[in-house]
């Protein structure tokens, strides 16, 4: 296995064909990073990284079943609407218990709507630190 300082010594020198051996090492040094250093930051983000995948994956399964259970919620709730708009005479009773359903319903597609836009900004979020991620090891490659 080749030395991977003198590697990048070399290449550093193919870089940089004006400076003699004396500069090139000098400043070559201060621009080298360590193979292990290197490798101990991979394994870091790449911890990060999953430790925040997994993170997303318990809160995405607590906004499904949130969604899930609104959702049934919502479909109880328009039944009962149904029911009651099939009436042809409504007492004053019924008629508040269907501006009581109504409410409900708009609250809950309120919610609804707030729940997917959560989950919209969280998925935005992953695209865009993937893009970062991907941003910073490319700038490492370099």
């Amino acid at each position: 296995m080749p030395n991977k300082w003198l590697e990048f010594v070399k290449q550093y020198r193919e870089q940089n064909p004006d400076l003699n051996y004396s500069q090139a090492l000098s400043q070559a040094r201060n621009e080298y990073v360590p193979v292990s250093i290197d490798r101990k930051q991979t394994r870091v983000d790449n911890m990060k990284t999953k430790v925040k995948e997994n993170r997303e994956k318990v809160s995405d399964k607590k906004n499904k079943v949130q969604l899930r259970t609104l959702k049934a919620e919502l479909d109880e709730l328009e039944s009962e609407q149904d029911e009651l708009e099939s009436l042809e005479t409504l007492s004053k009773d019924e008629k508040a218990e269907l501006k009581s359903i109504k409410r409900k319903i708009n609250s809950t597609m309120k919610k609804l709507d707030a729940i997917q836009l959560q989950n919209l900004q969280k998925k935005s979020d992953l695209i865009q630190n993937a893009d970062d991620i991907g941003v910073v090891s490319q700038k490492r490659n370099l």
